[in-house]
């Protein structure tokens, strides 16, 4: 995974680098490959910031940022945004063409327990609504 880090406010540090690539690029290598994540630090006043956009295959793109006083409680944070993303969009892959999870198939389902037989709105003609 390729990183291009930016400060803001704040001197360029080696450690700040190695710890953002221990937290999050080690898991990202596994999970996307050969990537690009751009990552910004900042300090304004007594608070840390720290946001990222991680590119790879396929179009897909994560973005994530978060404040706290601590440096490494940020990375903490961003980390957790960051997995949370990525559960939600593999739910939504691992679901997709699945008809038992959408409304017209729960319907579906619940007409067949009860013997009718559901029209889908699109497909009704001529004010059909349910036929039994």
């Amino acid at each position: 995974m390729d990183f291009k880090f930016s400060f803001h406010q704040i001197p360029h540090s080696d450690f700040i680098v190695n710890a953002v690539q221990a937290k999050i690029g080690r898991p990202m290598q596994l999970l996307f490959g050969d990537s690009h994540a751009k990552v910004s630090v900042g300090k304004k006043g007594y608070e840390f910031s720290i946001s990222i956009a991680i590119h790879g295959r396929g179009g897909i793109c994560y973005k994530a940022s978060a404040k706290a006083e601590n440096l490494y409680g940020a990375i903490d944070l961003i980390q957790d945004k960051l997995e949370k993303q990525i559960k939600k969009q593999r739910k939504k892959r691992y679901n997709h063409k699945r008809p038992a999870l959408s409304k017209e198939g729960r319907i579906q389902l619940l007409d067949e327990g009860l013997g009718m037989h559901f029209i889908p709105p699109s497909k009704r003609r001529g004010g059909r609504k349910m036929a039994a």
